[in-house]
This record gives structure tokens, C-alpha cells and sequence, in this order.
């Protein structure tokens, strides 16, 4: 969990290809869920916090 803002910067940078994701918006602040093998980040999903 972290700010919205570096949560948007982080999957960014680490997951290009959720431009879709990117689209749907950011609160103040969310969860992103990774999983982490062999090096590589796959985006799973992101949890809005009300």
C-alpha cells in the first residue's frame, strides 16, 4: 500500500503494458498486487481504497 501517486509511478515503470489499468484512475491511495518470479513484475490487480 502506498500514495496514489507513487503507486501510478511504480506501474509505470515496472509494468508498461497496464495502460488499461493506468486509464481507470487513482485515489489518494490503493494497494497493487505483484507477483515477483525470476525477476520479472506481473501486475495482478489494484485494490481502490474508498
Amino acid at each position: 500500500m502506498s500514495h496514489g501517486g507513487a503507486n501510478y509511478n511504480f506501474l509505470r515503470a515496472v509494468y508498461p503494458v497496464a495502460k488499461e489499468e493506468l486509464a481507470c484512475g487513482w485515489g489518494n491511495c490503493l494497494v497493487l498486487v505483484f507477483d515477483f518470479e525470476d525477476g520479472v513484475f506481473s501486475f495482478e490487480q489494484a485494490i481502490r481504497l474508498e
